[in-house]
This record gives structure tokens, sequence and C-alpha cells, in this order.
């Protein structure tokens, strides 16, 4: 990561994982499957990074406990359907939204579909964060790859996540026509 300029990120999905890698990130992103880890939660707010809570797996109460929890440490919120591959007809990017409005954190979107568009529409939409995975080969053994982008499929959604980021002022200045 060091060598081409990305951050690395990870999601821990215990304490004794987030410990070991602490000295490694910047930032800490949690899967929704552990949003109910309360021991994890609480050392991942003690490390005073910016964390990213992703909500696909959780009910409106846990989300609620999680970001009482967390608190000022909330860089955004995570809007996600859990499944994979996820058909873009059950994305509903209002629920990211209403999100944002419920905790007032930024919203993103951790997104399993194989679509390269939905990222951008929520970029376009606010979000301040998309969680896309990719793979080489979606035959290959494990359970992200059938639900993962190509090289040239990311390299295309950050193309139109890039444009979508531009031409966000000119969304604020739309949307406000609507409200």
């Amino acid at each position: 990561c060091e060598d081409i300029g990305v951050e690395f990120l990870c999601t821990p999905m215990s304490r004794f994982a987030a410990e070991k890698i602490n000295p490694l990130v910047k930032r800490w992103k949690v899967g929704s499957a552990d949003i109910t880890d309360l021991n994890l939660l609480g050392y991942l707010r003690e490390t005073n990074k910016p964390i990213i809570l992703s909500t696909g797996m959780s009910t409106p109460e846990q989300i609620g406990v999680a970001v009482d929890l967390l608190g000022e440490r909330i860089e955004c919120i995570n809007y996600c359907v859990s499944l994979y591959p996820c058909p873009v007809w059950k994305i509903d990017l209002s629920k990211m939204l209403d999100l944002g409005r419920k905790y007032g954190v930024p919203v993103g979107l951790s997104d399993h579909s194989l679509s390269i568009e939905v990222p951008s529409l929520a970029v376009r939409m606010g979000a301040v964060a998309v969680e896309k995975h990719f793979t080489f080969d979606r035959d290959a053994w494990g359970p992200d790859h059938k639900s993962s982008l190509l090289p040239n499929e990311f390299k295309e959604m950050v193309e139109l996540c890039e444009k979508a980021e531009l031409d966000g002022e000119s969304f604020e200045q739309e949307k406000s026509h609507w409200e």
C-alpha cells in the first residue's frame, strides 16, 4: 500500500485482531457482523482513530448502541445490504441518507453488487466513503470473489465516482429545490 500510495485499511473481527493491527492503520472499519462486540468497539474508541461503521446486518437498536459508544470517533456510517452479490434493485440509497440524518454523521456505502454505477450514485448523493471489493478471478475460492469487481471494472467505477464527486456541488444546489 505504501509503495502505491494507498491507505491500508483492515476490518478487525476481534479486540485481539485490532490490538495486533493497531500500529498499521490510521482508521478502523467495523463490519456489521461486529457491531454488537462492545469489547471491540470500546477498544477501537480508545485508540482515538476515526471509525467507519458498516450497518448491513444490524438492527436500528444495535446501530444506536454502537453510535452512542463510539461517539465522535465515527467518521461515517456505511449503508449496506448484506447479500453477496447484491442485486442492484435491493439497494435503496435513500436509506444511506436516512442514516446520516438520524445520527448526524457523514455517510458511505458498502456495496456488494456487481454494479460500477451504484457507488457513483452514492457519491453523487453525498457518500464520503465507498467500500467495494475487487478480485482477479470471480471463480477463485472464498466468499467475496463472486461479489467483487475485476480490475478493469474497478477502474471504471473509480472514474465514475471521481466524476460524481466533481459534480457534487451542483447536486447540492439541485437537491435544495426538491426539499
